[in-house]
């Protein structure tokens, strides 16, 4: 049998119309994502080789919290989207609504806590105004539609938006750095402008282009929308706890030698985390639809999970490897391990959030959450001590222990429920040329 032959033989269960679509949405969501990621991690390159290993730490410290800012903003909202636009399409301008109500209020409830503990804690003046900065910024990520270019299959135009304001935001920061104003300030405002200017457009866009809306408030909509997102939102601070909590107690213990040394290696986890997110944005409408629950579609969905996250596991052990040895002062050097660790934890913890969204379809939305606080507290028992006794080593081997618990959880619980009955309507996927 010849090699062409074989690569055929793998790649046809894949052809089909709707498996096409995937591969095309997929390939220029990529081409975009990797642009965006390349000038995003060239510049936070930038702030570490400018900023210093201490100031660096701190900066680490707040982007890591910024993740909990998001989530209780974003109030679990994504998933939501996903459900009820599957499930009632005729509802687009009401559930919309909801999303923009929902995530608007709790991103600006978060921002007005945020700046006010900011001004009661003792620390420095710019790192002051730095958390004020990314608080309030902050809103219009919460409020941010790109869930919606997902369910409209249009992935690739939110990610071209992304890739040219992560190009100006690159941009802007090489400027400040060549003139001398590049500090912790500048950087807050460069880093939160991006994130105003990002989700501007793309709600802008998406109502000018992929689906005209009208504001349409339905109070019975937004309550039901918001009943489901307050248990996603329990669940999501639960899951983030892994991936935002390293680098403030690694500082609490060590200093911020050491902060910075566990913040490169959670950004090397967060660039694998959203690699893995840009392929369940794919995905996740098709695992949401009536046909996720297919053995043909798991079968595809194994088969573009292995080659897939296991592409991405490899290329950033590598890409980290290369980046700390020939561009990074050798201070640097220790975190290699922790990065290769890391990374693998992040692509763990992004496949189980892929996957519990057979849950939430299921409205299962209680034991997603109970198995992120299993998670969560497995790290909370052991990262504490590990990270005590090995420093930046120990949180980064204490994050893989807990992803690899939630993945285990989340995969029985994702089988059991993949499982189920197939609703009695569905007859044939007419995107995969079915009658």
């Amino acid at each position: 049998m010849s090699v062409r032959s074989v690569v055929r033989s793998t790649v046809a269960p894949y052809l089909t119309p709707s498996g096409r679509q995937a591969a095309w949405n997929l390939g220029w969501m990529m081409a975009g994502t990797v642009v965006g990621q390349a000038c995003s991690i060239v510049s936070l390159l930038l702030l570490t080789r400018v900023l210093g290993r201490e100031t660096y730490g701190a900066l680490s410290s707040v982007l890591s919290l910024r993740v909990y800012m998001l989530v209780i903003g974003a109030a679990g909202m994504r998933h939501i989207v996903l459900r009820e636009t599957g499930q009632r399409p005729e509802s687009h301008d009401a559930v919309l609504t909801g999303h923009l109500i929902i995530t608007g209020t709790a991103g600006a409830v978060v921002a007005l806590a945020i700046v006010i503990a900011a001004n009661l804690m003792p620390i420095s003046p710019d790192e002051r105004g730095l958390w004020q900065i990314i608080a309030i910024c902050n809103i219009a990520s919460c409020m941010g539609v790109i869930c919606f270019f997902d369910v409209a299959h249009r992935q690739a135009m939110s990610a071209i938006v992304v890739a040219t304001v992560e190009l100006a935001g690159l941009a802007a920061l090489v400027m400040l750095e060549r003139n001398g104003y590049l500090t912790l300030t500048t950087a807050g405002v460069i880093l939160g402008g991006k994130w105003v200017v990002a989700n501007a457009a793309m709600l802008g866009l998406y109502s000018a282009i992929v689906h005209p809306w009208r504001w349409t408030y339905v109070p019975a909509t937004v309550r039901e929308m918001w009943r489901s997102s307050r248990t996603l939102l329990i669940s999501r601070l639960a899951g983030n706890v892994p991936t935002a909590s390293g680098v403030p107690l690694v500082r609490l213990l060590h200093g911020n030698g050491a902060a910075g040394l566990m913040g490169l290696a959670t950004q090397a986890m967060n660039a694998a985390m959203m690699l893995g997110a840009m392929a369940n944005r794919v995905l996740q409408p098709h695992v949401a639809g009536p046909y996720g629950r297919r053995p043909e579609f798991l079968r595809r969905l194994g088969g573009f999970i292995i080659l897939f996250y296991g592409g991405v596991a490899l290329a950033g052990v590598v890409g980290s490897w290369a980046v700390i040895h020939f561009y990074l002062p050798d201070a640097f050097n220790p975190a290699w391990g922790p990065c290769c660790l890391l990374i693998v934890a992040g692509l763990v913890m992004s496949l189980a959030r892929l996957l519990s969204t057979y849950l939430v379809v299921a409205r299962q939305e209680a034991h997603v959450a109970r198995i992120e606080f299993w998670s969560a507290g497995l790290y909370l028992l052991i990262v504490p001590l590990l990270a005590t006794w090995a420093s930046f080593r120990g949180a980064a081997i204490g994050t893989a222990i807990a992803s690899g618990l939630l993945i285990v959880l989340t995969l029985f619980a994702a089988r059991t429920s993949a499982a189920g009955t197939e609703p009695d309507c569905v007859a044939g996927d007419p995107a995969d040329g079915a009658k």
